[in-house]
């Protein structure tokens, strides 16, 4: 009696295998695209909030600046509204805080729309953001070609929220 498998069964095993594995590749892409783009938000969040504290905390105004095309884009926490992030070091005071593209792969910068321009205003007594509400708005396409968006507010008291256009993560509707 032979134990064992024969070359044909294996032959079977590894076609089945790589089916499967041929359907599961789209969805994994699909699902990093979707956790770059959830992290960029987050960072984006946590770093409009980081220069809020830090403008009360000093009683003097943050700017955060968004700057860059689509794909080439950096953001960046500073004490003037025409700091260059491409360029130059934004540095604050107590220390340097930029976000690049390069560090999402994949994530556009689809919009940031602020009363001013580019960039946000914390003031430094209350943390408002007026006459500098406004949002920004990151996108990345899954393996389907459809569009992903996130959204990150900041409205004119300062507060800042996610939300999704589309449904795709657990976020709010925008």
């Amino acid at each position: 009696m032979r134990t064992g498998f024969t070359l044909v069964e294996l032959m079977v095993i590894v076609a089945l295998l790589g089916v499967a594995v041929s359907w599961g590749i789209p969805s994994l892409q699909a699902l990093t695209a979707g956790l770059r783009l959830q992290a960029a938000a987050h960072d984006t969040y946590a770093l409009l909030q980081h220069a809020r504290y830090q403008a009360m905390l000093d009683q003097q105004p943050r700017f955060v600046l968004w700057q860059g095309s689509a794909e080439q884009w950096c953001v960046a926490i500073s004490l003037q509204p025409d700091c260059d992030c491409r360029r130059e070091q934004c540095a604050m005071a107590d220390g340097y805080f930029r976000l690049v593209s390069e560090a999402y792969p994949g994530v556009l910068l689809q919009r940031a729309v602020f009363a001013q321009g580019a960039y946000t205003r914390f003031d430094g007594q209350r943390g408002l953001a007026q006459a500098h509400a406004g949002s920004v708005t990151y996108q990345t396409l899954t393996a389907a070609l459809t569009p992903s968006e996130l959204r990150v507010v900041v409205s004119t008291l300062g507060r800042v929220r996610l939300c999704q256009l589309g449904e795709f993560s657990a976020h709010a509707t925008c």
